[in-house]
């Protein structure tokens, strides 16, 4: 199955395949033994930061693989810190970032300009020096712009960028 960030719900990508001793997909039973078999490729055609989701059931429903493909991510690192941006909406009408490498529990100040719009607020980071905040980066009378964030944190000042209100790049 897939679901994509633009369907409300999730369709199947295909009713059967099966697992190959290496590991590859198939789409037929016992042929999934020579390397030109009928295996199942992934294709992704993405905008930046656009996530794929995936999803596998086995037949008696017991079993199951999840999958979050970012073919294009955008991210950015400074020193042990990182930012990840997701696009949670197809315009980016919501965006996803997370962060890594922060300390422990830390008070992160950040700086958010969307469009000229700016924004002073914090966020903690979990216990494992993560966080996820999620942003509505539009700004009334503006159809599209740019925002970027800055994290000034103790050890790090990682900031990272994106385009809003397009699917274009």
């Amino acid at each position: 199955m897939r679901w994509p960030i633009n369907q409300d719900e999730p369709s199947v990508s295909y009713p059967e395949v099966y697992i190959a001793a290496d590991g590859r997909l198939c789409l037929q039973a016992g042929k999934c033994h020579d390397d030109i078999g009928p295996y199942v490729q992934l294709g992704f055609n993405a905008a930046k930061a656009e996530p794929f989701r995936t999803l596998m059931i086995s037949s008696d429903g017991k079993s199951s693989v999840a999958a979050l493909i970012i073919p294009r991510p955008i991210t950015s690192t400074d020193a042990s810190c990182s930012l990840e941006v997701i696009r949670a909406s197809p315009k980016f009408e919501v965006a996803i970032i997370r962060g890594k490498g922060f300390h422990a529990r830390e008070h992160i100040p950040y700086i958010s300009n969307s469009a000229g719009e700016i924004i002073r607020a914090s966020i903690d980071a979990e216990a494992d020096g993560n966080f996820n905040l999620v942003f509505a980066p539009f700004v009334k009378g503006k159809d599209e712009g740019t925002h970027e964030i800055v994290f000034n944190a103790e050890s790090c000042a990682p900031k990272v960028s994106y385009r809003w209100g397009t699917i274009e790049d």
